[in-house]
């Protein structure tokens, strides 16, 4: 989750707080600061909600079966938490505008489902606030859940919590590094390594290319914003 820095105080109502799930490589199942059960990572049941609220919780999970997780999920949240309601909302457009547009707005909702490196433009826009002080109240120890740092967490701030798991695999064709005479890259080659390697290998005349995204296809570039971001790079 994100918090607004503004944003930390409930209301009757509605909460004021900014809040994402970490959608990318490498990432666990899990948005148990919202929730007031015990969650995995947390040592005691934080105390219920005195006051009735409403959550704003945005995701492009629109169409089946990925849908069909938050129809189930949504009731299931409210049965455990009568007193936290959950106003669920679909982005429209590419993601990531969407939510820079309606964070400029001051529409953006309370939680959000992160895509690619919104978050780090969102954070560096101002206004995110570091969550590892509230997760420390919490006693949530995120060693206790599987994670990726650089899909929740910028400059020295933890932004997010991971919220679901993807595994991704570089995998080569031998042939295209045999023909261009580059040594096949092994589990000791870094990644900036593996970018001067793909260079080589690549031939753009001939539609051969360096590397391609994730599940999504070539145009699947989010995939691997954690690995360059965590490596200091940016897009």
């Amino acid at each position: 989750m994100t918090v607004n820095e503004n944003d930390l105080q409930a209301r009757p109502g509605r909460t004021r707080r900014r809040a994402f799930a970490a959608d990318a490589a490498l990432a666990t199942a899990g948005v148990g600061v919202l929730s007031a059960c015990a969650a995995p990572g947390s040592e005691t049941t934080p105390p219920p909600s005195t006051k009735e609220v409403t959550i704003s919780y945005v995701s492009d999970w629109s169409a089946s079966p990925r849908v069909d997780w938050i129809k189930v999920a949504i009731p299931r949240f409210t049965e455990e938490n009568p007193k936290i309601k959950v106003q669920v909302d679909n982005w429209t457009g590419e993601v990531g505008v969407t939510a820079i547009a309606n964070a400029a707005a001051g529409t953006l909702q309370d939680v959000m489902l992160g895509a690619n490196d919104v978050f780090i433009t969102l954070i560096r826009g101002g206004g995110m606030k570091d969550i590892a002080p509230i997760l420390t109240t919490q006693k949530w120890k995120m060693n206790d859940v599987f994670h990726l740092p650089s899909t929740h967490s910028c400059e020295g701030k933890q932004c997010g919590m991971p919220f679901q798991f993807i595994f991704q695999a570089n995998v080569v064709i031998k042939t295209l590094f045999k023909q261009a005479g580059v040594p096949l890259p092994s589990d000791k080659t870094t990644y900036p390594e593996l970018l001067d390697m793909l260079r080589k290998v690549e031939r753009p005349s001939e539609n051969i290319h360096g590397f391609m995204g994730g599940g999504g296809g070539a145009s699947n570039w989010g995939q691997w914003l954690p690995f360059v971001s965590g490596f200091g790079g940016e897009r």
